[in-house]
């Protein structure tokens, strides 16, 4: 059955366009929360666990909701009080007061648990997952000491969890730069989150400065996404509100990220029509990559160069913002299962897949079209006491995309446990993605995001270029004698009413790979 996403777009059209929420990071040209906010979804009823080396500021006015709850809850004796974990807590879940009515936080209606990890990291996470219910963990925590290649302690444990509770695991890329992202930040099964800068005030275009790069040490595609950073006012520990500094911090990023999550799972729990099972955290950690907005510029305000499928993923954007809207939109659309015919412009799936099995999907495309396709899945991790030791073999899932004509180019031979492809559809045809479970002795479970993107009307060799070959489509106009806008002839000669149907080509393009500006 279709669901009804297409609506909600409309709906979001009709809503209020007032400004809110943290100098606007999450507006449009941020994580997008707020047009989900509009739609009645704020994470009601989800626990989000904070991982930190201190507590929030549980009686800051920022935490009391209309309703007087209180939205932050910390879980130790004696809270530690500090500039990091009171704004890190309010990006999440802050309701702004009476002098900040509108410095909302990503998901205002969630309940943030707080728990140190100074004494035993494992008791923290157990405590929030296993006595708290948190479907999500975020931590801003920087484990030193250790090599970001997916074999840490830190980074097993948090695999661990994340699989075996089904916990989605928000994990900040660090603050390394140029040197690489951060122990945790490596973890398989959690969303990387780097972080972004508003050259232009309020428009997160421009990875921030401190946010380290991929790849992983073991040659891993992190970070998975970025997030708004910088110029966000949020409360304090002091119990005032602030400003994060323009150094852009993942720290003030990956909060967005636990957010959006916790919307998802809000939609999950109360929208219309959905399937309980989209609730694994590999359906939401696809749905989040797979609606990422990748049109971003590098640190120096370079181009990454969406358009390119070779840049499909970059060192520094990842695959780019999040979209908390553009995701939910892939929540609510179709729930499809193996041999499906998939017509659906957006949806999802989540399958258990036994050794050596294949599963196919079938999706009906038209020439220009773009497929935009992720698959998730968990590594799987085992515990002794307190020693977190991966299993061997890895699961891994090769990708095969097929059409009338042959196969479309996928690389395989990458360790990660995503896959995504972003890809123009060569004609009119059904195109079947095969999914392989390779691993031997392993039946596991995997969850995906789709998108069909139409055809764009501007640009009909979809490169986003300008070249010869758009030129070329003008020539017969130009040289026609036919009867144009306001009753005016074209004469044979190149004049002001030519230039004015070529720059609707060049105009008549998709922000999410190109910007003109």
């Amino acid at each position: 059955m279709r669901k009804n996403y297409p609506i909600i777009f409309l709906i979001s059209l009709c809503l209020s366009s007032s400004a809110f929420a943290l100098s606007d990071s999450v507006g449009p040209n941020g994580s997008n929360a707020l047009a989900v906010h509009q739609l009645g979804y704020t994470g009601v009823g989800v626990n989000i666990g904070l991982v930190t080396a201190g507590n929030p500021l549980e009686t800051h006015s920022a935490f009391l909701d209309s309703n007087s709850v209180v939205h932050v809850v910390n879980h130790d004796a004696s809270p530690v009080y500090n500039n990091h974990d009171t704004p890190f807590a309010g990006l999440v879940v802050s309701n702004g007061d009476v002098s900040h009515p509108n410095d909302i936080g990503v998901a205002p209606g969630a309940i943030a648990h707080c728990k140190q990890t100074s004494s035993n990291a494992q008791a923290a996470l157990q405590e929030l997952i296993v006595n708290q219910g948190c479907r999500i963990i975020v931590t801003g925590i920087d484990w030193s000491g250790s090599t970001a290649n997916g074999q840490s302690q830190p980074t097993c444990m948090y695999d661990y969890y994340a699989d075996t509770y089904d916990v989605v695991f928000a994990n900040a890329a660090g603050n390394n730069g140029s040197s690489g992202v951060s122990v945790a930040g490596d973890a398989y099964n959690g969303i990387t989150t780097g972080s972004l800068a508003d050259p232009d005030p309020n428009v997160y275009t421009k990875v921030g400065n401190l946010s380290g790069v991929g790849p992983t040490v073991d040659s891993r595609r992190k970070p998975d996404v970025v997030a708004p950073s910088t110029n966000q006012i949020r409360p304090d520990e002091d119990g005032g509100w602030n400003e994060t500094s323009n150094s852009g911090a993942t720290s003030w990023a990956v909060p967005h990220t636990a957010g959006v999550a916790a919307l998802l799972l809000d939609y999950v729990d109360n929208g219309p029509g959905v399937d309980a099972v989209t609730s694994h955290n590999v359906v939401i950690k696809a749905a989040i990559v797979n609606s990422a907005f990748p049109n971003m510029d590098s640190k120096s305000g370079n181009s990454t160069n969406p358009a390119d499928p070779n840049n499909l993923w970059h060192s520094e954007r990842g695959y780019g913002r999040i979209d908390a809207f553009r995701a939910l939109q892939t929540i609510a659309g179709d729930r499809v299962k193996p041999l499906d015919t998939v017509t659906a412009e957006k949806g999802w799936g989540y399958e258990p897949i036994n050794e050596s099995a294949s599963h196919s999907y079938n999706f009906v495309g038209r020439k220009n079209d773009r497929l935009v396709f992720t698959v998730a899945w968990n590594r799987e991790i085992t515990k002794a006491g307190s020693i977190y030791l991966e299993k061997i073999p890895k699961m891994d899932i090769d990708v095969a995309i097929s059409y009338s004509a042959g196969s479309l180019p996928f690389d395989n031979d990458r360790p990660d446990n995503l896959e995504k492809f972003d890809i123009v559809l060569p004609k009119d045809d059904v195109y079947t993605i095969e999914l392989t479970n390779m691993t031997s002795n392993e039946n596991r479970a995997y969850g995906f995001a789709f998108e069909l993107r139409p055809a764009l009307d501007g640009d009909l060799n979809v490169n986003y270029t300008v070249d010869k070959q758009d030129l070329h489509l003008l020539v017969d106009k130009w040289l026609d004698s036919v009867l144009f806008e306001d009753d005016i002839y074209r004469d044979g000669t190149i004049n002001f009413f030519d230039f004015a149907q070529m720059a609707r080509y060049w105009w008549e393009i998709d922000a999410m790979y190109y910007n003109p500006d």
